[in-house]
């Protein structure tokens, strides 16, 4: 079993939640809302309650984990405990590599709505997913002690 990393600060139920969901609903809330509409029309809004609902347990056991064995690693940490360290390891490269991807994919997506809503064309959408994403490195380089406080 790995050591534990030292524990020097705790966060808070209102710091919690939008981590929970940033990291469970992720791309998906921009992405999601299209496709079903143009899938299920207003039964989309039937699957996203059933979504929903079926998203509490999940919740809950990582809320559970996370008390029972709380450790920076999270979820590579809980494969870990359960399976082994090199699959905990793999689980974490795969977290890991969704985010560098996912990033790119969020700034296109939410510039394609802006770039719609507005009437640019793709000139416009690609000029907006670079501000996203200056944006975004902007905020994590500069601002790493203050989500990290």
């Amino acid at each position: 079993m790995q050591p534990s990393i030292p524990k020097t600060a705790s966060l808070s139920l209102s710091q919690i939640i939008p981590l929970y969901i940033g990291s469970v609903l992720g791309s998906g809330i921009l992405l999601l809302p299209g496709l079903t509409a143009d899938s299920a029309g207003p039964a989309s809004i039937l699957a996203w309650v059933l979504m929903s609902i079926l998203a509490i347990p999940m919740a809950l056991c990582m809320g559970f984990l996370s008390v029972r064995f709380p450790h920076a690693g999270g979820v590579s940490y809980f494969v870990t405990r359960a399976w082994n360290p090199d699959i905990g390891m793999l689980i974490g490269w795969f977290f890991l590599l969704s985010a560098i991807m996912a990033v790119p994919i969020i700034a296109l997506t939410g510039a394609g709505y802006a770039a719609s809503a507005f009437g640019l064309g793709e000139t416009g959408r690609l000029i907006i997913t670079a501000g996203i994403l200056l944006i975004a490195v902007g905020t994590n380089f500069f601002g790493m002690r203050l989500t990290g406080g």
